[in-house]
C-alpha cells in the first residue's frame, strides 16, 4: 500500500472573528493546497519514483535526495522494503512511500544469510565467485518477488515521468521498470561502474573499488587492477539475468547493461576527499555524502553517558551489517578501547560487561554521536554512510572492514591519513590497543581529517541538493547533450574490438606477405647458388 506524508506544513494566522464560517484548520488546508498547486504549476513538477537497493544506507541516501527533489516542487515516491518502514531507521518525512516485500521480511538479513558473508568471514573462508553468484540470485529472486506482489502495477498507476534506480552491481534488474514504462531514468549510488557508464578508463592509473587497491600501485597492483577490470567487464555477461524477456517481453530485447547505459544522468556517491581522482564524463556526477547532515542534540541515555565520560568516548558501530559479534571479537575490541581510559558506545546486541564504561544499544544515533566534541575515535567497518559521517564531523577512524566495498573504503581512509585499518579476526589485543592509542593521542590523524572536513564542507555544501539539482535538470532539459559517443556504442565498438581485430588481421597479413616474400627470396637465392655451383663444376 501507499503511505503519504505532507510535503509542506505551513500554518496561517488570521484576524478573522470566531464567527467566521471558515475554521483555521480548513483555511490552512486551502492555503496549503493552493500553494502546492502554484508550486507544481510554476516548476513544471513531475512525479518521480526512486527505487534504491534494499540496504539501509542506500535507502537512506536516496530518501534524502528524494526529499531535496520534493523541496523543488516535484512529487517524489520512494520504494522502501516493508521492514524498514517499521523499524524507524528511515526518515520518510517530506516524501511519499511505496511499500514492498511484505512477504520477504528483513531483506538485509536475507541477503547476508543467502550469501553466507558473515559466516564465511568469521570462519576465515575466501569469498570467491560463489558470493557474486549468490548475490546475483538473491537480487533476481527479489526482483521476481516484488513484481509478483504487483509492485509494477502500483508504480504504473502513479504515472511517473522519471525514475531513479540504485547502481549496485547486482541491482540492475530494476532498470526494467522504467524501460517497460518507456520513461527516462537516472542512476544513483556508490558504485563507479566504468563498464556500464562507458567511461574511458585505465585500471593502471585509477583503482577499481575492491580489495586493498589504492592509487599508488606497483606492478603487481596494476596487474591485479587490470585483471579485476576484465572480470568486471566479463562478469555481467556471465551472470546477467535475462530480465527484459521475463518482465518486459513486449519491448525490444536489450541487455541490462544496454539499458543502464541509456540513463539520462549517473550520480555516483564518491568525491576527491573520500576517494581518489577518477575519470568521468559530462553526465557522470561525483557527489559524495547524501546522508550527511548536522549533528542533533543527544538524548538519554547517550547524553548522560557522554557527559559522565570525562576523558571522552569511542564510538563502535558496524552499521546494519553486523550487530552481534563473536565473543572473542567483542572482548578484543573492548579490552583495546578500555586500555586508553576512554568509555565506549557500542551498537551491539552483546550485553555490556561494565555499564559504567561501556554502553551497548541495538541502535545508536551515529551521526549525532560523531558530531559531539567528546567523541575521540570511530571504530567502524567503513560502510558508505559511516565513512562520510566521520569525514564530515572530523573524527579519526579505526577501520575494521568485513567484505565488499568496505575493504576498499578502509584502504582509502588509511592512504589518506584519516585512520588505520586492521583485520579484526587476526589482530592481537596488544596491536589493536596500540592502534587505538595512536589514533587517540597522535594529533596528525585528527588534524588531517579535520582539514578534509573543512574542504568537504566548502566544496560540497549540500550533496543531496546537488544530486536533486542534476535530476531536476535532466527532467527539464534531458541529458542528451551530455551523452558521450561511448555511451551510444555497442560494447565491441567501445572496447575497439573491431579495430583491434582489423589491426590483428592486417598485421597477420603483413607478416604472411613478408614470410612469402622472404621465402621466395630465399628460394631464388638457393636457385642462384645451385646454378653458380653447377657452372663452376
Amino acid at each position: 500500500m501507499f503511505e503519504t506524508y505532507p510535503l509542506y506544513s505551513f500554518s496561517v494566522t488570521s484576524t478573522y472573528q470566531s464567527n467566521r464560517s471558515y475554521s483555521y484548520s480548513t483555511m490552512n488546508r486551502i492555503f496549503q493546497m493552493t500553494l502546492f498547486s502554484l508550486i507544481l504549476y510554476m516548476n513544471d513538477a513531475k512525479v518521480v519514483v526512486f527505487f534504491p537497493a534494499p540496504a539501509t544506507s542506500h535507502v537512506r541516501g536516496q530518501t534524502n535526495v528524494a526529499r531535496a527533489l520534493a523541496d523543488l516542487g516535484h512529487v517524489t515516491w520512494v520504494c522502501i522494503p516493508d521492514y524498514m518502514t517499521k523499524n524507524g531507521n528511515i526518515d520518510t518525512s517530506g516524501i511519499k512511500v511505496i511499500k514492498y516485500g511484505q512477504s520477504l521480511g528483513d531483506l538485509e538479513e536475507m541477503a547476508l544469510e543467502k550469501t553466507k558473508l558473515q559466516e564465511s568471514f568469521f570462519k576465515n573462508k575466501t569469498q570467491g565467485i560463489n558470493v557474486m553468484i549468490d548475490s546475483k540470485l538473491f537480487y533476481d529472486q527479489l526482483a521476481m518477488t516484488v513484481m509478483a506482489e504487483g509492485l509494477y502495477g502500483k508504480i504504473k498507476a502513479l504515472k511517473p515521468e522519471f525514475f531513479v534506480i540504485g547502481n549496485g552491481p547486482f541491482a540492475k534488474t530494476i532498470s526494467t521498470i522504467p524501460y517497460k514504462l518507456g520513461i527516462p531514468f537516472g542512476v544513483d549510488g556508490t558504485f563507479h561502474d566504468v563498464v556500464s557508464y562507458r567511461i574511458p578508463f585505465s585500471p593502471a592509473a585509477t583503482p577499481l573499488q575492491f580489495g586493498n587497491s589504492n592509487d599508488e600501485m606497483d606492478f603487481w597492483g596494476r596487474l591485479q587492477s587490470t585483471l579485476g577490470f576484465f572480470i568486471q567487464l566479463i562478469q555481467p555477461r556471465l551472470l546477467e539475468f535475462d530480465a527484459v524477456s521475463v518482465f518486459a517481453p513486449e519491448k525490444p530485447y536489450k541487455t541490462l547493461s544496454e539499458i543502464i547505459a541509456s540513463a539520462e544522468i549517473f550520480i555516483v556517491e564518491l568525491d576527491l576527499l573520500i576517494d581518489y581522482p577518477r575519470p568521468s564524463l559530462p553526465n557522470v556526477k561525483l557527489v559524495g555524502g547524501m546522508s550527511i547532515e548536522g549533528a542533533k542534540p543527544l538524548k538519554v541515555p547517550y547524553k548522560t553517558f557522554i557527559e559522565n565520560s570525562n576523558n571522552g568516548i569511542i564510538l563502535v558501530t558496524f552499521g546494519s551489517t553486523l550487530s552481534h559479534f563473536p565473543d572473542y571479537i567483542y572482548d578484543k575490541i573492548n579490552r583495546a578501547c578500555m586500555s586508553t581510559g576512554l568509555n565506549i558506545i557500542w551498537r551491539s546486541e552483546n550485553p555490556t560487561p561494565d555499564p559504567t564504561r561501556i554502553l551497548t544499544e541495538k541502535w545508536v544515533p551515529q551521526n549525532d554521536i560523531l558530531g559531539n566534541k567528546n567523541t575521540k575515535l570511530f571504530i567502524s567497518h567503513c560502510g558508505k554512510n559511516g565513512q562520510y559521517e566521520a569525514l564530515y564531523n572530523g573524527v579519526p577512524i579505526l577501520c575494521l572492514p568485513l567484505f565488499w566495498d568496505q575493504l576498499y573504503n578502509a584502504e582509502c581512509a588509511r592512504a589518506k591519513g584519516y585512520g588505520l585499518k586492521a583485520d579484526m579476526r587476526f589482530v592481537s589485543v596488544e596491536d589493536l590497543s596500540e592502534m587505538v592509542r595512536e589514533l587517540v593521542t597522535n594529533r596528525t590523524y585528527k588534524d588531517t581529517i579535520v582539514k578534509a572536513s573543512k574542504l568537504f564542507r566548502l566544496l560540497y555544501k549540500s550533496p543531496r541538493k546537488e544530486a536533486a539539482f542534476w535530476l531536476d535538470h535532466v527532467m527539464e532539459f534531458g541529458g542528451g547533450y551530455m551523452r558521450a559517443a561511448s555511451q551510444k556504442m555497442p560494447y565491441y565498438q567501445f572496447l575497439m574490438l573491431d579495430v583491434f581485430t582489423c589491426l590483428f588481421v592486417a598485421m597477420s597479413l603483413i607478416f604472411v606477405l613478408w614470410g612469402v616474400v622472404i621465402y621466395c627470396l630465399c628460394q631464388c637465392l638457393l636457385c642462384n647458388l645451385r646454378k653458380t655451383k653447377m657452372k663452376s663444376e
